[in-house]
């Protein structure tokens, strides 16, 4: 599974947190929501509805990690 994340963020750090109880691997990157790197065409297609911090399962189709 892939989180994308912000290194400020309680909600990713939280998720962390939780996926590590859980024994659940992750691949973390990082994505800067000071610089608008969310907005990119790159995370749009990860994440079309715009959210700040999607995650990808792996063998999912792109947008329906959640």
């Amino acid at each position: 599974m892939k989180l994308y994340g912000f290194w400020r963020s309680l909600a990713t750090y939280r998720v962390r947190v939780a996926l590590a109880l859980k024994g659940m691997e992750v691949e973390q990157v990082s994505i800067n929501l000071l610089q608008g790197k969310q907005h990119t065409d790159e995370c749009m297609k990860i994440d079309a509805f715009d959210r700040s911090q999607p995650s990808q399962q792996p063998d999912a189709p792109a947008g329906a990690g959640h």
